[in-house]
């Protein structure tokens, strides 16, 4: 970091620099000018900013405009400036130097509209004020790029660039000026109407420049495509159907087979209300997308699906809901065993313990109520509760296949120790997940009505309290309760 010695300089230059355009050609002073006119200019080159700053100064104390054609006193002094600005740590001093750099912009932009600097081969206003501005593009370019200005203070610079300059505008000017308006528009902060004046004219300065075969129309185009991804993010908020149709039409001419493209363009454009009716472009982009939307539609989901079983194990599992529906029977249980390979294997890629806890429910629930496979339903549902061990569901879900079940368990006592297992459940299900408290207190009030009756149990001398094994396929031990 340069730190500048002569701090108190900073404090009195303004005060000698000169508005006036004074030229070095009647200067009492002329030879020290241009001594330290040549001192200053190598020590740039070898990057001595604060050596370069010395002579700068006396240079521009004597003669700002120099000879009164060559601008170099202005434009390097402020490239010295901003580079001490740029490495300058202190504040105070920042700020210093800031005023500086705008001073000598003024005196820079003073000299060419009084016509004190004189420009080569100029002989009508035009001239004076394209140059005029670019010395304010430069000066955008600064405040935006170095100086980082307020955007409210740098758009007033931009417009009076762009409108002296106009399709003569340096590529300088593109990128601070469509920053800007992206960045206030999506602040609200700038209106849709100035968005897409700046976005037009942007493209007005690159086109004019490419067509003239500007020696920088690379630099130029370059700028615009760096603008035009910032306007993508809001271009949907300021143009209508007409600019997106302007947009597209040359790319998909070019490329029609393009079916990424294709959903692109037919998605911006419905997305700001354009529609096949209003639009024979769109309704030709949909027309050419239906030729391949279905192979297309099949493959990205057989690519998502391969990446995401559980997903598939979904899209089974509706298809075999719609076959029920239809009456088809065995394409259901095709499609409901086929759901259950795809959520193991989506079990087999994961490591995450809930995400295989819930793949395992979802198995459970199939087998259970869709393949009436109790067992090993129940099985699968102690599997998920494994899992996660403070999740209620598993055992709701064991608590309805008890209940479902216990009218084919054997006798009336039998079915009703079934329904103090399911019940059991229920409970077990609420003491350990709050989410199903709810549920399960319905469930155990409804069933708790079927208990056995005590009279019953007096018969077969069983007390309540006593622990009983549930026959048929539920084998679970309860404790004998009555209603």
């Amino acid at each position: 970091m340069i730190r500048l010695a002569i701090a108190l300089v900073f404090l009195g230059l303004s005060v000698q620099m000169q508005a006036q355009c004074n030229t070095y050609n009647d200067a009492p002073r002329k030879e020290e000018a241009l001594d330290a006119y040549s001192v200053y200019v190598t020590a740039i080159k070898q990057k001595d900013y604060k050596l370069a700053y010395d002579n700068w100064k006396i240079a521009y104390e004597i003669a700002p405009a120099l000879d009164g054609v060559k601008p170099y006193n202005f434009s390097s002094g402020i490239d010295i400036l901003v580079n001490l600005f740029k490495e300058e740590k202190d504040a105070a001093k920042q700020k210093e130097l800031k005023a500086q750099i705008m001073s000598v912009y003024d005196d820079y932009y003073q000299c060419y509209a009084n016509k004190t600097m004189k420009l080569k081969g100029c002989s009508s206003d035009s001239c004076y004020k394209i140059k005029l501005g670019n010395i304010l593009a430069d000066k955008a370019y600064n405040m935006f790029y170095d100086l980082k200005t307020p955007y409210s203070k740098l758009k007033k610079v931009l417009d009076e660039a762009t409108e002296k300059a106009g399709l003569h505008a340096p590529y300088n000017v593109i990128v601070p000026y469509g920053t800007l308006a992206t960045y206030q528009f999506q602040k609200g902060k700038l209106t849709a109407e100035e968005a897409r004046r700046i976005h037009g004219l942007i493209h007005d300065i690159v086109q004019y420049n490419v067509d003239n075969k500007h020696e920088y129309a690379q630099y130029y185009l370059d700028a615009q495509k760096y603008v035009d991804k910032l306007y993508n993010k809001i271009e949907g908020d300021i143009y209508d159907c007409a600019y997106f149709e302007k947009k597209f039409r040359p790319k998909f001419e070019a490329d029609p087979k393009n079916t990424e493209q294709l959903k692109y363009m037919i998605s911006k454009m419905k997305s700001v209300g354009c529609d096949g009716s209003s639009s024979d472009f769109l309704k030709t982009l949909e027309d050419k997308w239906s030729l391949y939307a279905t192979a297309e539609n099949s493959k990205i989901r057989a690519e998502y699906e391969a990446k995401n079983p559980h997903i598939a194990a979904k899209r089974l599992y509706d298809e075999g809901i719609e076959a029920e529906k239809q009456g088809n029977s065995s394409e259901a249980k095709s499609r409901f065993t086929e759901a259950i390979e795809k959520y193991r294997l989506a079990i087999g890629n994961t490591d995450d313990a809930m995400a295989k806890s819930k793949y395992y429910f979802s198995i459970a629930s199939i087998q259970f109520r869709k393949l009436k496979q109790y067992s090993t339903a129940r099985a699968t549902a102690r599997k998920a509760a494994s899992l996660n061990k403070n999740w209620g569901r598993p055992y709701m879900l064991i608590g309805d296949m008890y209940a479902s079940t216990a009218r084919n368990c054997g006798d009336a006592w039998t079915q009703r120790l079934a329904i103090l297992a399911a019940v059991d459940k229920y409970a077990y299900g609420r003491s350990i997940d709050p989410e199903v408290s709810d549920e399960a207190n319905k469930k155990i009030s409804r069933y708790s009505q079927m208990r056995p009756d005590k009279s019953e149990g007096f018969m077969r001398k069983i007390k309540e309290g006593t622990k009983l094994k549930v026959g048929c396929w539920i084998g679970e031990t309860v404790t004998v309760r009555y209603k």
